[in-house]
C-alpha cells in the first residue's frame, strides 16, 4: 500500500467531512509523508515507515501509542529523525510508550 493508502487505514473510524483537514495537519508536521504520497510504504526507509507510523497515530486522533524498538536497523541520523518525530508527537498531547534497545540514547 501507498503512504497515503496506509495513512488512510489509520483513519477509517473519523468522518469522512474531517479526513482533508487531517490530511493538511499530518502532512504539515511530516512533509516528507507529502513528498512520498504515492510510495509505496515498503520502499521507505526504515526511519522513514517509523514516521509513517506514528503519523498515522496522530492521523487517527489516538490518544497514546507504543513503539517498540523505533531506533532498530537505523543509521544515527534516521534515528535522530525518528526520536524527534517521537518528541512532536508526545508534544501534540499523545502519550507516548517507547520500549527501547539502545540503552545509550534517550528518546527525551
Amino acid at each position: 500500500m501507498s503512504v497515503a493508502e496506509n495513512l488512510k487505514m489509520g483513519c477509517y473510524t473519523l468522518p469522512t467531512a474531517v479526513h482533508d483537514a487531517a490530511i493538511d495537519r499530518v502532512t504539515g508536521s511530516f512533509p516528507m509523508l507529502r513528498q512520498k504520497w504515492r510510495t509505496d510504504a515498503g520502499n521507505l526507509s526504515g526511519g522513514e515507515q517509523q514516521i509513517l507510523e506514528m503519523a498515522m497515530v496522530l492521523w487517527s486522533s489516538r490518544r497514546c501509542c507504543c513503539s517498540t524498538k523505533p531506533s532498530l536497523g537505523l543509521s544515527p541520523k534516521m534515528q535522530g529523525d525518528v526520536f524527534t518525530t517521537v518528541q512532536r508527537v508526545a508534544a501534540s498531547g499523545v502519550t507516548v510508550l517507547v520500549v527501547e534497545q539502545n540503552v545509550r540514547r534517550r528518546p527525551f
